[in-house]
């Protein structure tokens, strides 16, 4: 996944964590009278939902939330809500928060209101990752 999105090895964590998002809700568990199932059917005994699955490092953008914004880089109302990204999959509990990295922001956060173009890379925009020598 890492290699695919163009990312660097700082993101290894958070591409595990969703490729086992993922890997818990296709079919790539225990066999259950006669039928291969998925590790979250045979945990929640309900067939898991995939529509809202995405690829992984792709370019995102998203609203954030001004008061997170550190203060010197914001303008109060000037303030430009809409942010660059890389999404990162999501919340353990819940399909509706996503997790993004915002390169300007340098962290990653949850966000609600996401649009994810899924044709861009997300590892060609500048990371700005600190101390940080990428070769790919």
């Amino acid at each position: 996944m890492l290699i695919e999105s163009k990312m660097p090895i700082e993101f290894w964590d958070e591409a595990e964590e969703y490729d086992v998002y993922v890997r818990n809700r296709t079919i790539a568990g225990p066999i259950i009278e006669r039928v291969i199932v998925s590790p979250e059917k045979t945990f929640t005994r309900e067939i898991p939902l995939i529509d809202h699955l995405r690829i992984w490092g792709n370019l995102c953008f998203s609203y954030v939330n001004p008061k997170i914004i550190p203060v010197g880089n914001r303008h109060d109302k000037l303030v430009n809500i809409g942010r660059q990204g890389v999404f990162m999959g999501f919340l353990v509990n819940t399909t509706k928060h996503y997790k993004a990295y915002f390169p300007d922001l340098g962290y990653v956060y949850r966000v609600n209101v996401i649009k994810i173009d899924e044709t861009i890379r997300g590892g060609i925009i500048d990371l700005r990752i600190r101390n940080a020598n990428i070769e790919l």
